[in-house]
């Protein structure tokens, strides 16, 4: 008796994770049926980010810090919308350079993969992921982070801030998937800064640092 390759597969499969129930088969499962729109649009946040000098030592602090209302306004449909669900906020901090480039991301400048080796870190208000993403913590209102990296090693240095994640709480249907970003609403960080190095770095600015903090450990 000759057996298809479909019906060997189905019944070989549950005897092989009849033990591994935690598995989700999600090649198996068709998630989006349906296509819908992106149903917000926010715009710039705030959040800052400083020293205590223009001159950086060793062991001197960058800090950051947010204090972001929960109301985020639509311009899609002009009115604030209430995240409530999850904010957590990404800090590229990069090895800078001091010859100007049209291009600050063509090659990875990153030092996430031995982050430990530059800097310290610390956490005031807010819950760390990694060594660049962080959670914030919604308080009266408001959603609170306040974290430092402390130097360990000179050398030119820019940060990168952005939104990971701008969560509102809405769960969508089962099978439905939104269009465009789902996941933080085209929601952006613009930077209050002290002591911003960031154009004795470039002085011809690259398009996509402006909103970039950056320092100079000496």
């Amino acid at each position: 008796m000759k057996v298809k390759w479909k019906q060997l597969f189905t019944l070989i499969l549950p005897a092989l994770c009849a033990s591994c129930g935690f598995i989700k088969l999600d090649f198996l499962e068709r998630k989006c049926e349906t296509f819908v729109p992106q149903k917000y649009k926010f715009g710039y946040q705030e959040a800052e980010i400083w020293t205590t000098s223009r001159k950086m030592n060793i062991g001197d602090t960058v800090f950051m810090r947010a204090h972001i209302h929960e109301a985020f306004m639509d311009s899609m449909h002009n009115k604030p919308v209430l995240v409530r669900g999850r904010l957590q906020l990404f800090f590229r901090l990069t090895t800078a350079s001091f010859v100007s480039s049209t291009s600050p991301f063509a090659m990875d400048t990153t030092i996430f993969r031995v982050f430990n080796t530059h800097f310290d870190s610390f956490v005031r208000t807010g819950n760390k992921v990694d060594a660049y993403r962080y959670d914030a913590v919604l308080r009266n209102g408001y959603w609170d982070l306040d974290i430092g990296f402390i130097a360990k090693k000179k050398g030119p240095y820019d940060i990168y801030p952005a939104i990971n994640y701008a969560q509102t709480n809405e769960p969508s249907p089962k099978g439905v998937c939104m269009l465009g970003d789902s996941e933080k609403y085209d929601a952006l960080i613009r930077i209050k800064s002290r002591n911003n190095r960031i154009n004795d770095i470039y002085p011809i600015l690259p398009v996509g640092l402006e909103e970039s903090f950056g320092f100079i450990v000496e």
